[in-house]
């Protein structure tokens, strides 16, 4: 983590909802807030994904030092509020959600 200043960004609520995703390679989802700032809170809602039969690895986007993957579930890490409404991921490997460093987990 850096200092907190004003060139710091702040993330309020960012929100997915009605998304059916196919064919999909690398991950559900990426989300990663800053350890020194975290996201306030990040609503998954009425989300279906499901994978490629052939799906090909590769990185996340716009994010340094991340290791291949592929048909990985939401990654979501530095989140204070993580919430998770009906969302079904089909074919992943490994854990449907991988949290780090998130305050609070709201399934339902």
């Amino acid at each position: 983590p850096l200092p907190v200043d004003d060139r710091t960004p702040s993330i309020g609520t960012l929100t997915f909802k009605d998304i059916d995703a196919t064919n999909c390679h690398v991950a559900a989802a990426y989300i990663y807030g800053l350890p020194e700032k975290k996201i306030e809170n990040v609503i998954f809602k009425n989300i279906k994904v499901s994978y490629a039969k052939d799906a090909k690895s590769g990185v996340a986007a716009m994010m340094l030092g991340c290791d291949e993957s592929r048909r990985k579930g939401i990654v979501a890490a530095n989140i204070n509020k993580l919430q998770l409404t009906n969302v079904n991921i089909e074919g992943c490997e490994g854990k449907t959600i991988d949290s780090i460093n998130v305050i609070e987990t709201l399934e339902g």
